[in-house]
C-alpha cells in the first residue's frame, strides 16, 4: 500500500539566507582555476564532438595489438572512426579488455535569468555531500568554475559505441534564492583557450528562482488504519518505531529530497517500462535526486524541523538516506511560491 501525506509546510518559502553554505569557503572547495587578469582573449577552438573522432582514431591505431585491431578493422563502424572527423558518436566495436576514457580540464559559467554571470554561487557535482570538497566548487567574478581533468568520452572494449560523458550539477547562489539542478552533457561542449589553456565548456547554467522547506519530523510518522493488513500495520509499526528511535537518540542522518517525474540519472534502465533511457540535451530531462542532501543536526532535532534548500516549484519526496525500503511512507513536500 502506497501512502502519501502532504507535510505541515506544503507552501515552501524563499531565501532565508541561514549561511548553511557559510563552511564553503574559497580555500576548501575543488575549484582550481579563477578567471585570470591577463587580459588575454577566450579562444574557441571548435566542438568537443570533432576533438572526440580525433582523439578516438588515435587510441585505436596506439593500440594497435592483434587482438584488437584485427577486429575493429573488419567493422564498417570502425572504418567510419578511422575517416570521419567530424563524428564522434558513431559505434566502434573494439575487442580489447582496457575500458578507454577521456579526461579534459572543463568549465561551466553560471548565470542569472537575464543571463548576468553569478559569482559566489556554489555547485555540486554528482551524488555530493554539503562536507565533500572533491566535488564542491565556487564560481569565480566572472560566473565560471572549473573543473579538472573530468572524463568527458568513454570508448568501450566490447561495446558498441563512443559515448559522451553527463553529469548531474546542482548549482545554488550564495544566499540560496537563486538555484539550478540539472544534466549537463559533454556532447554538446565546445573547446576553448583561455590563456593558453584548454578546457572543455559546457552549456552555461541558469538560475532561477528556488525555496526552502521546513520538513517537520512528526510529519514524518504514519497512522495506522484499522482496514490496513497485518502485514502493513507490522510494516508501518516497524517504521514509526525507527522513527521515534531516530529521533529520540537524535541521530545523525540525512534528509534527501525527490523531484515528481525526475531520471534518477542520466543514463538508466527503467524497470517498468523495460527500457534503457538515454539523456538528450533536446529532448530534455531533470535530475530526480536534488543532492545534497542535508544533513539533521542536534539543533534540528531541538526545533522539531530540518529546512532543506534550493527546492525549485514542484512536488517532491521527503526520504532518510538509507531507508530505501521504506520509501513508500515517506511524505509529500510542494513547493510553490
Amino acid at each position: 500500500m502506497v501512502i502519501n501525506k502532504i507535510t505541515k509546510l506544503g507552501v515552501a518559502v524563499a531565501v532565508l539566507g541561514l549561511g548553511i553554505l557559510a563552511a564553503c569557503s574559497d580555500d576548501n572547495v575543488a575549484s582550481s582555476f579563477s578567471e585570470t587578469n591577463s587580459g588575454k582573449p577566450v579562444e574557441k577552438v571548435g566542438s568537443l564532438a570533432d576533438l572526440g573522432a580525433s582523439e578516438t582514431r588515435k587510441l585505436i591505431e596506439q593500440n594497435d595489438l592483434e587482438s584488437c585491431n584485427s577486429r575493429a578493422k573488419k567493422s564498417h563502424l570502425a572504418k567510419e572512426a578511422f575517416d570521419a572527423d567530424t563524428n564522434a558518436t558513431i559505434g566502434v566495436v573494439m575487442a580489447c579488455e582496457k575500458l578507454y576514457a577521456l579526461h579534459m580540464d572543463t568549465r561551466v559559467q553560471v548565470v542569472d535569468i537575464e543571463g548576468k554571470p553569478v559569482a559566489g554561487a556554489f555547485v555540486y557535482k554528482g551524488l555530493c555531500n554539503f562536507d565533500y570538497e572533491r566535488c564542491r566548487y565556487v564560481t569565480d567574478e566572472n560566473g565560471y568554475f572549473y573543473m579538472d581533468g573530468e572524463m568527458y568520452l568513454t570508448l568501450e572494449p566490447t561495446g558498441l559505441n563512443v559515448e559522451f560523458e553527463t553529469l548531474q550539477l546542482h548549482v545554488l547562489s550564495a544566499d540560496t534564492s537563486l538555484g539550478a539542478n540539472v544534466f549537463s552533457s559533454f556532447a554538446s561542449a565546445d573547446v576553448v583557450n583561455v590563456d593558453g589553456k584548454q578546457y572543455a565548456e559546457l552549456k552555461q547554467i541558469v538560475l532561477e528562482p528556488v525555496y526552502t522547506a521546513k520538513l517537520y519530523f512528526d510529519s514524518l510518522f504514519v497512522e495506522i488504519d484499522e482496514k490496513m493488513n497485518e502485514e502493513d500495520k507490522t510494516d508501518i509499526e516497524e517504521f514509526n518505531h525507527r522513527l521515534t528511535e531516530m529521533i529520540d537518540g537524535e541521530d545523525l542522518v540525512e534528509i534527501c529530497a525527490e523531484k515528481e517525474g525526475g531520471w534518477p540519472s542520466a543514463n538508466y534502465y527503467d524497470n517498468k517500462e523495460d527500457v534503457f533511457h538515454h539523456y538528450d540535451e533536446e529532448e530534455g530531462a531533470f535530475p530526480l535526486h536534488m543532492y545534497p542532501c542535508q544533513k539533521v543536526t542536534k539543533e534540528d532535532y531541538k526545533n522539531g524541523y530540518v529546512v532543506l534548500f534550493g527546492l525549485p516549484e514542484g512536488k517532491f519526496q521527503a526520504l532518510i538516506s538509507g531507508w530505501w525500503s521504506y520509501e513508500k511512507y515517506f511524505p509529500q513536500i510542494v513547493v510553490k511560491p
